[in-house]
């Protein structure tokens, strides 16, 4: 049977009992019959993993595997490709569903036109409280075209940001899949989990083909979209991207790439989007009493604690319009000032830095 499986599909598990009886109809319904489904529960503590063993015993295409303890999105799909068996690889989570002729078109493609990636489209629904679904865009359809030769896909991510890094929106040869799991190795995260196995798979691949169709529905307020607001533990686990961006920098710094003032501008760039988002996770999902800890434990993990600071104070319009923004700015400054000696090199910088963003935000018509 080995040699018969044309695709692997790759889906970790965790928790997701409401959502996965579709998932897996989604995956075990493609057209494509030469297809295996490996499914990585992480530890759940629902009936996630009841479900994958009742599906798993009608249909032998599903192979499930638990991990001993919750290790994360990227361990679960690294379980996943050490125990894949197919060409290529798609990525379905537990919460999405793919069209039931994704994994034959998408195979079609990648053999006819000899690619090592096939990056596709998707569709966006927002999961209404009667259990509806509302679909609100066609979200990164790429227009159709091709990349070929050594760094093309990686220049087209990161410079020309031409096609985006979740992996759920790709099929990928499996030896690149393996390469990148070697690069990448296992650590416990669920933030920007994808951008960090996908770029090696980027660096190294030497072919892309973009389909202008949609063949993956994304659900929102599902999944780790809809988590509500937390306590410090958790927000470790969402605080996990700033180990993500550690080895990404990591990675780039090894392969000469940060030395191209392109690129290192490119990561810084996404540095900064993603300590933004995690800036704002913290002001909006964490008790008032536990931020000072969060602080102090963001700063440990930063992959360069002034940027990390420094980046609530960028110059983004939106973000100096947004009043809410600005009492989250206001309760950070305050904070991140009596981390730090007075007279402080760093604190010095936040200071210069808060003053500046506070002029241009009154300069504003």
């Amino acid at each position: 049977m080995e040699t018969d499986v044309k695709i692997s599909i790759i889906m970790p598990v965790f928790n997701a009992a409401d959502s996965l009886k579709d998932a897996l109809d989604s995956a075990l319904g493609q057209t494509l019959r030469e297809i295996e489904v490996i499914a990585v529960d992480d530890a759940s503590t629902d009936r996630s993993p009841e479900i994958l063993k009742a599906r798993a015993a009608s249909d032998p295409r599903l192979r499930v595997f638990v991990q001993p303890e919750n290790r994360g999105t990227l361990s679960a799909r690294n379980r996943a490709i050490r125990e894949a068996r197919g060409k290529y690889a798609l990525f379905l989570d537990p919460d999405d569903t793919f069209l039931p002729e994704t994994a034959a078109e998408l195979f079609a493609v990648a053999e006819t036109r000899n690619a090592d990636l096939v990056n596709f489209g998707t569709n966006e629904f927002m999961l209404l409280p009667d259990g509806s679904r509302k679909q609100l865009w066609n979200w990164v359809t790429p227009p159709a075209g091709e990349l070929r030769g050594p760094g093309a896909v990686l220049k087209d991510l990161m410079l020309d940001r031409g096609h985006a890094w979740a992996l759920c929106f790709k099929l990928i040869r499996m030896d690149l899949c393996r390469r990148a799991l070697a690069e990448t190795g296992d650590f416990y995260c669920i933030m920007a989990e994808d951008f960090c196995f996908y770029l090696p798979v980027a660096f190294y691949a030497d072919s892309m083909v973009k389909v202008d169709k949609n063949y993956y529905n994304y659900n929102i307020a599902s999944g780790i979209t809809a988590s509500p607001r937390c306590g410090f533990e958790k927000f470790q686990k969402t605080a996990t991207v700033l180990d993500a961006l550690t080895r990404i920098e990591a990675f780039l710094q090894t392969h000469g790439l940060l030395e191209q003032p392109a690129f290192r501008e490119a990561y810084l760039a996404l540095e900064r989007e993603q300590f933004l988002i995690l800036w704002d996770k913290w002001f909006t999902r964490l008790p008032s009493g536990e931020r000072a800890d969060a602080v102090q434990w963001m700063l440990d993990h930063a992959p360069d604690r002034e940027r990390l600071i420094l980046a609530l104070f960028e110059e983004n319009d939106y973000l100096r319009e947004n009043r809410e923004f600005m009492k989250f700015a206001k309760t950070a400054y305050r904070l991140l000032n009596t981390l730090f000696p007075k007279n402080s090199f760093l604190r010095m910088k936040l200071k210069a830095a808060a003053l500046r963003f506070g002029r241009k935000r009154k300069q504003k018509p």
